[in-house]
């Protein structure tokens, strides 16, 4: 009998998730056919019928009559949700090796151990590694810096670095294709989303800070590493953990790029770290990522409620 409830819950659930339905504007000028998928952090997830594309939107943004489908919804589907089975595709990744993947028109590489996929709910962190201009994270066998987290036992983890299209820099649509993934990947494995993680080298590391200011409330805290931030997106980062590098020698990205972002955030009595290398240049993330003191302080972060 209680197999015969759960497998009920589970058909009318899928039911509910698949329904089509017409979405519109808060000012009633555009509409969209488009499946509900998901919900978190006041924003909507929903896929649309004519070519399945993904869309993340601001639930504010919408129609009075969305909004309130959106929370009864929510409330629907909370219970079902666990019983959900995760993309078999997605799992197949999960092999204690790193794997090469494409989603959301954006390739990306994947490190997860085994054990993750029997893993109960929320239990793992997730590290996300953004590249540098130029840099290539399909091609080598272990994507750059981003093993370090593989290799650090202490802290077993799944471990994402998307490939950006061009380098243009972390942003638009590089920045779309990425959080959709990662938004897919919470959704299908154990992630423990009060400690999901972000870093990031050079181009990279502007990403990093560009990432937390659009999705503040998603991660825990950041590293960035020879990268930098307009003082004005000090107010949005202020309140997240932030541990910044830089070299004081170098010449490809200048420190100030650094200096500038981390002092408007001290101003604000923000929670960013910064450590400065003496005769530094643009090659320090090697040491960066093998410091086992900032592999400990960023595991240690946790999103707060």
């Amino acid at each position: 009998m209680k197999k015969f409830i759960i497998l009920f819950w589970f058909i009318i659930s899928q039911s509910a998730l698949a329904e089509v339905r017409t979405w519109k504007t808060a000012d009633g000028l555009k509409s969209i056919e488009a499946e509900f998928i998901s919900t978190r952090d006041g924003e909507v997830t929903i896929k649309r019928k004519s070519d399945l594309r993904l869309f993340t939107l601001p639930i504010s943004k919408l129609s009075a009559e969305d909004q309130a489908w959106i929370t009864t919804q929510k409330a629907e589907t909370s219970t079902p949700a666990e019983v959900k089975e995760p993309d078999p595709a997605l799992v197949k990744l999960i092999t204690g090796k790193w794997e090469r993947h494409e989603a959301h028109g954006m390739k990306f590489r994947i490190f997860g151990e085994r054990k993750i996929r029997r893993a109960k709910k929320d239990t793992y962190p997730m590290v996300i590694y953004l590249h540098g201009r130029g840099n290539d994270v399909m091609t080598p066998e272990e994507p750059g810096n981003a093993n370090t987290f593989t290799n650090d036992s202490k802290n077993p983890c799944l471990v994402i670095a998307p490939q950006s299209l061009g380098v243009d820099g972390w942003n638009g649509s590089n920045a779309d294709m990425a959080l959709k993934i990662i938004d897919e990947l919470i959704e299908n494995f154990p992630i423990d989303q009060k400690r999901i993680y972000i870093t990031g080298y050079s181009m990279g590391g502007f990403g990093t800070f560009e990432f937390l200011a659009m999705k503040p409330k998603l991660f825990a805290a950041g590293v960035t590493v020879a990268g930098g931030a307009s003082p004005q997106n000090a107010e949005k980062l202020k309140d997240i953990p932030i541990w910044a590098f830089h070299g004081d020698a170098d010449e490809s990205v200048k420190v100030d790029s650094t200096r500038n972002i981390v002092e408007a955030i001290k101003k604000l009595n923000g929670k960013i770290k910064y450590t400065e290398i003496p005769g530094g240049d643009h090659g320090i993330a090697d040491q960066v990522y093998r410091d086992k003191e900032m592999h400990k302080w960023l595991f240690e972060q946790k999103r707060a409620e």
